[in-house]
């Protein structure tokens, strides 16, 4: 079967018709490859003691853009983004998990001023409770450290997210589930501020259809193998609608293959 060791990998490649980061577009034009990988190291693992686990990782994504999005001359043009994020997760009692991430948001072309922030997470699982309609609900909070996504000023964002599983199947030669991913964004202070207006507190909410698949003809010893094909739509507040080419709703689909180990 496939290493379960202290080690684990996590390679994956998204495919998509337009990049939205919090409900903010970055570009919506041309091919969107965006390939990343997570790396963890299992410190501690006991099920029984009152910290379940304890887990280091670090993480590299990316977003290569055939529209060469904002590029400046002398740099990979068509590379438009490149983030690094160590992290710490723990496992607590009670089904739930936090981590604590450092985020280093960067642009090899130059599309933008690199942008640091500290995130921390709250999650819970609860498919002990509701079994296949387990909402895996957690919470997010992104506070702004260096330099700023939106705006002038740093701010610290809030998200809320839930995805309940509505159908799964039985045949584990054949595993297909469908969930329906929801997230709300909001701002805390001064994440979504436009110069001259209030901050608006309603950032985006956004919906989905997501359907994933294992591939069964990957031996075991070679890690878990999926595709999914996700259907997104976002409702923008006024200050992502102005800045979205005015545009309140948007759509997105996103084609994904996935490999761990």
């Amino acid at each position: 079967g496939p290493n379960t060791g202290r080690i684990s990998l996590s390679i994956t490649n998204d495919f998509t018709n337009t990049y939205m980061f919090r409900g903010i577009q970055q570009e919506r034009d041309g091919f969107i490859w965006q390939p990343y990988v997570d790396v963890g190291l299992t410190l501690w693992d006991d099920s029984d003691a009152p910290i379940k686990s304890v887990t280091l990782g670090m993480g590299v994504w990316n977003s290569f853009q055939s529209k060469k999005t904002l590029a400046r001359d002398g740099g990979p043009s068509n590379l438009y983004e490149t983030d690094f994020y160590p992290s710490l997760t723990v496992g607590l009692p009670g089904n739930f998990e936090t981590s604590v991430s450092y985020y280093v948001y960067t642009s090899p072309n130059g599309g933008f001023n690199t942008v640091q922030e500290a995130d921390f997470l709250l999650g819970y699982d609860d498919t002990d409770a509701l079994g296949r309609l387990a909402m895996s609900p957690s919470v997010t909070f992104a506070l702004e450290t260096d330099g700023t996504a939106f705006g002038d000023k740093r701010g610290s964002f809030m998200g809320l997210n839930v995805e309940p599983t509505v159908w799964a199947s039985d045949d584990e030669r054949f595993p297909v589930t469908i969930t329906l991913p929801v997230a709300l964004g909001l701002s805390i202070d001064n994440y979504y501020e436009e110069p001259g207006r209030s901050n608006d507190t309603f950032g985006f909410l956004e919906w989905g259809l997501r359907v994933g698949v294992g591939i069964p003809c990957v031996p075991k010893d070679a890690g878990t193998w999926t595709l999914s094909v996700t259907g997104n739509g976002f409702y923008l507040g006024q200050s992502l609608m102005r800045a979205n080419h005015g545009d309140q709703l948007q759509p997105q689909v996103v084609g994904s293959l996935n490999v761990s180990y």
